[in-house]
């Protein structure tokens, strides 16, 4: 019997048709979980260790598993930050301990590190999820342990009789916030007027309505009211008879309304002494919000576990994915990105050509023509070009190009497990993953971004090979009341990059993706990276008498990415915990049924050195270096008739990684013989070390001007809090709650540079990463409209007197503050699971409190005239119009900073969803035809389905800098399924 949630229980049934069941919790009832290289007992933990299991994970309908961690693990934060399917969340455990290198945490599928793309690991073959979260969980990672470590575990054979389960759901999705509201293109035809009039007299013109008359077509160069003349009169009024011949909804003319999602997993389990199995497979198909994006994954895996002899032990886990991801752009700043097409083209310019009459222009085949603003025909004026995104369609485009990656990895992890001499065990594994990535980009010849070009094809390709080869000696040993655990380990890591690109233009016709089609190569490209670690580590565990525990942790690293002097590394740690519950005084405690205190302290590594300056890889994250001690040189394809090579990077052979020393303090209780269950725990993380990019002179010839150096520290430290119980626990009727809680502070307690600024961040010692450095918002003046900053009262050294002195209606005078953090103080999450006879029921919700959000996309839509043609917001309707209006709007204008970067569009990012909801039903066996179907059980579930948020039109999981950037919101997603066991 199982539901989400609680502990799984195996009752035989014999003749009986009603069976009595008593439930626990899973999280507080599960004795053992995954930690690094082995097992341990949560009673026995020194470190921080957080877990959830498959129950957890298939609750939510997610494609990457460590989604399920959001609001379920505190410590942990996962941003979806797009609703692209198959996009990889960000995860951050514990905060950021870095400022330009990589902070992602380190995966670890079954034991070996996994540097693949998490989307190609179906959630219907994970047994567990560990997070390993300070130095005594984490140490004997080492040098890659530094964000954090993510065990992964898959599922393997259970002993018995064969067991196959099924399990299929189907659903749709649409997205989880609407937009901003748009004005309609009447409203918007009347808004370019006023900024025409607005601008002209300001200019002192004598007739400013009409020059706004006169100049309104050639300012938007579309007339969608047909052949009349300008539309509005010199008074700002629509001409009497004119009709509005088109409305463009883009929102709509781009979006699909709903997206289906299909997922099918099949589980087949079981084995005798001897010999264990477990075969997977599964389907999982997630349509996208805009037209040809998507996401399909097929995978298959097969662990066997097999008793060789009495001493010898021997295991096999082979799995292989193919996943084809359809990706039209969905963020950043890219040429007729969808998302940011809908809140950049206003409703006047159509989406098909038209003629006067507003009529639909057809090709001779008589299908609609794309209007990509810069066609002549009969409703333009002067022969102009749509001022905003010529020469493009984001629907054609998502038509006629082509945006497909393809992925398709392989993992072989073999064991062999020896006992000997009773007290030893010898074990040694080899893992290898193949991943191939094949990313192809087709761009049509008709319009858009390659029409200059006649068409272009751009593709990729990469291979990556890794393998970990790790051998360890375990003793263990009892002597009366003294418990000894030693663990030997040496392993070697090896990473191997390949990839090649290439792309050529000027194709014949639209349609031709190959390339022997084009005539001209316009770039061809190579790369290999390798990175290759010699570890040798141990581990000692001590305890007294089941009370007193003690464990130490080393590791040595050797690393290929440093300069022969810095390629070794140490990390250790050391740990301890008291059982206080074993204590006689507490022993007979009705109240107090577990108590344990603990604490560690320990140094991790980071060796993810990142150089966004110089490329992204297709994910759009920083370029991986990985012989940063070494000058780079690269060659220019680009010079014609000229071959040579130029240095693309210095070299710093005294670069080492990134040290983080963390310290914890954690309490573990349970109550009332454990129905109730928590854990307290408190921590400080000290970057030291950090690997930043330093400026260097532009004499030095270097492409980009920087080094990277071990320059500065951050400290990340907080509280993490978890709470759990079985409310209620009889036979009939069920009840677990859990919630968890965490808080984090970030400090840059060590900076070489005075500051650094970088767009709305300013970094500085005492200051956090996360914190805004943006001009301060006074509103508007109520006799001109312009929008107005503070400013200081300096003297005439430039030092501050008086902050917020005056105000100013300059943009560029006005001074810049720290005003706020995008690091939310708080966050967390709040489960609970009942389950009534066959009914079972779930929900979960996760929070975040504080924080800031800088709305850069509706910064865009309150540009009030400065961007010609493009969209409005709503709110534009409360601008200032006449003197003496009182209001936050400013007036139209073309040479106002209305929307510049200030705290005008920053907003409090506090904010609670529902992430789960799921109602099931397991049938009665009595009602199970045959009784082959042991089990089946039918569910209904909804994801994201509420969101809690002050701000309408924008979805509040963004990016950790707090910024917005035309992202694609996350699904909100109803599903049905089955679930059978045979």
């Amino acid at each position: 019997f199982s539901y989400v949630g609680f502990e799984t229980q195996e009752v035989e049934v014999g003749s009986r048709t009603t069976i009595d069941i008593s439930m626990g919790g899973a999280v507080e009832l599960s004795e053992v979980v995954v930690v690094a290289y082995g097992e341990d007992s949560r009673r026995t933990l020194t470190g921080s260790v957080a877990s959830i299991d498959d129950a957890v994970i298939n609750s939510q309908q997610i494609e990457t598993v460590t989604r399920a961690l959001q609001g379920t693990v505190p410590g942990v934060n996962v941003i979806a930050s797009s609703g692209q399917p198959g996009a990889n969340p960000t995860i951050r455990i514990r905060g950021q301990a870095s400022i330009d290198s990589g902070n992602d945490p380190l995966i670890v599928l079954d034991g070996s590190p996994y540097n693949g793309n998490l989307n190609t690991i179906p959630t219907g073959d994970i047994e567990s999820i560990s997070v390993l979260k300070d130095a005594s969980s984490a140490a004997l990672y080492g040098s890659r342990a530094g964000n954090g470590v993510i065990l992964i575990t898959t599922k393997t054979g259970k002993l018995g009789k064969t067991t196959v389960d099924f399990r299929a759901t189907r659903g749709v999705s649409t997205r989880a916030r609407k937009m901003y509201e748009f004005v309609d293109a009447e409203t918007a035809i009347r808004l370019e007027w006023e900024t025409l009039r607005n601008d002209a007299a300001a200019d002192g013109q004598s007739t400013p309505g009409q020059n706004a008359t006169d100049g309104l077509l050639r300012r938007i160069g579309y007339n969608p009211y047909g052949d009349i003349g300008s539309p509005i009169d010199a008074n700002g009024n629509l001409v009497p008879g004119t009709q509005l011949l088109w409305d463009t909804d883009w929102e709509d003319a781009i979006f699909t309304n709903s997206a289906i999602r299909s997922e099918y997993n099949l589980g087949v389990s079981g084995g005798s002494e001897n010999i264990k199995y477990y075969f997977g497979g599964s389907l999982l198909d997630q349509e996208g919000q805009v037209a040809k994006s998507d996401f399909v994954r097929y995978s298959g895996r097969l662990n066997i576990d097999a008793k060789l002899t009495d001493w010898l032990n021997a295991s096999l886990k082979q799995s292989i994915t193919s996943g084809e991801q359809n990706n039209p752009p969905q963020a950043g700043t890219a040429f007729a990105n969808n998302i940011q097409w809908i809140q950049t083209v206003s409703n006047i310019y159509p989406l098909f050509r038209r003629d006067k009459t507003g009529s639909l222009i057809l090709d001779d085949a008589g299908n609609p023509i794309y209007d990509t603003g810069d066609d002549p025909d009969d409703t333009r004026e002067l022969n102009s070009r749509r001022p905003v995104f010529s020469s493009a369609n984001p629907v054609g485009q998502t038509q006629l190009n082509e945006a497909l990656r393809k992925r398709f990895l392989s993992t072989t992890n073999i064991g062999f497990e020896a006992n000997f001499l009773n007290d030893f065990t010898a074990k040694t594994s080899y893992q290898l993953n193949k991943y191939f990535f094949d990313n192809f980009v087709y761009t049509n010849p008709l319009f858009g971004s390659a029409r200059t070009v006649n068409g272009r094809i751009r593709r990729e390709k990469d291979i990556t090979t890794e393998y970990t080869w790790t051998n360890s000696l375990n003793w263990e040993k009892s002597f009366s009341s003294h418990n000894l655990n030693v663990l030997l380990l040496g392993e070697l890591y090896n990473f191997t990059f390949e990839a090649l690109n290439t792309s050529a233009t000027t194709l014949p016709f639209n349609g031709l993706f190959e390339f022997n089609s084009a005539a001209e190569q316009e770039s061809l490209f190579g790369s290999t990276a390798q990175e290759r670690i010699f570890s040798l580590m141990s581990r000692v565990k001590y305890n007294y008498d089941g009370k007193y525990f003690a464990d130490f942790s080393y590791r040595r690293d050797r690393s290929s990415r440093f300069g022969p002097s810095e390629r070794t590394g140490h990390f250790f740690a050391v740990g301890g915990s008291w059982l206080i519950s074993e204590e006689g005084f507490l022993s007979n405690s009705s109240l107090m049924s577990f108590l344990k205190i603990r604490a560690s302290w320990g140094e991790l590594g980071n060796n993810q050195i990142i150089d966004g300056d110089i490329t992204v890889d297709a994910d759009g994250n920083g370029q991986q270096l990985y012989f940063p001690y070494l000058t780079l040189f690269d060659t220019g394809f680009d010079q014609p008739g000229i071959s040579g090579i130029y240095p693309a990077g210095l070299a710093n052979s005294s670069l080492t990684w990134e040290t983080v020393q963390t310290t914890n303090i954690g309490l573990d209780f349970g109550l009332l013989s454990d129905k109730i269950n928590g854990t307290i725990d408190v921590y400080r993380a000290v970057t030291t070390d950090l690997v930043t990019a330093a400026t260097t002179t532009i004499s030095r010839g270097i492409v980009g001007n920087s080094i990277v150096e071990n320059i500065g520290d951050v400290t990340n430290s907080g509280i993490e809090v978890t709470l759990s119980g079985d409310i209620i626990s009889n036979g009939d009727f069920n009840w677990n709650a859990s919630a968890n809680i965490s808080f984090e502070k970030n400090e840059i307690t060590n900076f070489p540079e005075d500051e650094r600024i970088s767009g709305s961040k300013r970094l500085e010692k005492g200051r956090s990463i996360f914190d805004f450095w943006i001009r301060d918002y006074a509103g508007v003046n109520p006799d001109n409209g312009n929008p107005m900053w503070w400013r200081d009262s300096v003297d005439a050294d430039e030092n501050i007197i008086i902050e917020r002195f005056t105000t100013t209606e300059d943009w560029d005078e006005a001074d810049r503050y720290f005003v706020g953090t995008s690091l939310p103080w708080a966050r967390g999450g709040l489960t609970n699971r009942l389950a009534y006879k066959g009914l079972d029921f779930s929900f979960l919700i996760n929070f975040s409190l504080g924080g800031k959000i800088l709305d850069q996309d509706y910064s865009g839509l309150m540009h009030g005239g400065r961007r010609v043609g493009e969209q409005h917001s709503v709110d534009i309707l409360d601008r200032w119009q006449k003197p003496g209006d009182i209001t936050d709007v400013p007036r139209l204008g073309t040479e106002l900073e209305s929307n510049s970067r200030s705290t005008r569009f920053l907003y409090d990012a506090t904010y609670a969803r529902l992430r789960n909801v799921t109602l099931g039903y397991t049938l009665p066996r009595s009602l199970l035809p045959g009784g082959f179907i042991k089990r089946c059980r039918v569910f209904v579930s909804g994801d994201n389905l509420v969101t809690v948020f002050g701000r309408d039109g924008l979805d509040p999981e963004q990016a950790l800098n707090g910024l917005t950037n035309s992202r694609s919101a996350v699904f909100k997603t109803y599903s049905g399924g089955l679930e059978l066991r045979f």
